[in-house]
């Protein structure tokens, strides 16, 4: 966080049902998917917001 200068926010759970109540993402960044790599871009992209990236 210090080097980049960013907010970390650390949530507990499995995508991509953890990020139902999450709002909707500037960036997403997808790393051990376990499997379920189809469902979390599926859903990462359709609440992606618009000029996000993924």
């Amino acid at each position: 966080m210090k080097k980049f200068s960013c907010d970390l926010n650390i949530i507990n759970g499995e995508a991509p049902d953890a990020l139902y109540n999450l709002p909707d993402p500037d960036i997403v960044f997808i790393g051990g998917s376990g499997g379920k790599i189809a469902e979390i871009l599926d859903y990462s992209y359709k609440r992606l917001k618009k000029m996000g990236e993924l």
